[in-house]
């Protein structure tokens, strides 16, 4: 079964990413699979404000959320919407993989609780990614 994409999703994905954003096909591969979430912020006219997207995966007998992607508009950011997303994750394990350049990713992830678990070289083609771990809390 394949589910319609969210046309303000992707535009505001667009917006978030302008260099490197989700191609038609990526997004039909995040509607259809059964593990991810996505979760967003709306205003009161149901246009998105914040996404997030994560695949909800299982190791070691727990949980795993992966933060696959995280996008505010840009004239909405430094105000919450991504903290409140990544807090709707809830209390379980996460990770996420950050360009190490992305301070402002990095700053955010660490002040929600996620701390530094490896270095990924090459991830982002010519600059080195950062893993980062936030442990379940119960």
């Amino acid at each position: 079964m394949t589910v319609a994409v969210d046309p303000d999703l992707v535009a505001l994905d667009r917006e978030c990413y302008p260099s490197n954003p989700l191609s038609r096909r990526q997004w039909q591969q995040v509607w259809n699979r059964e593990s991810v979430l996505v979760a967003s912020q709306r205003t009161g006219e149901g246009k998105p404000t914040a996404y997030l997207i994560a695949v909800v995966e299982v190791e070691g007998g727990s949980e795993c959320v992966k933060v696959k992607r995280l996008g505010v508009a840009p004239g909405l950011r430094r105000q919450g919407r991504a903290k409140g997303l990544l807090e709707a994750v809830g209390s379980k394990n996460c990770e996420a993989e950050v360009r190490e350049d992305n301070l402002p990713a990095l700053k955010l992830l660490t002040g929600c609780g996620f701390r530094p678990a490896g270095v990924l070289s090459g991830r982002f083609g010519e600059v080195d990614g950062v893993l980062l771990w936030r442990e379940g809390r119960e």
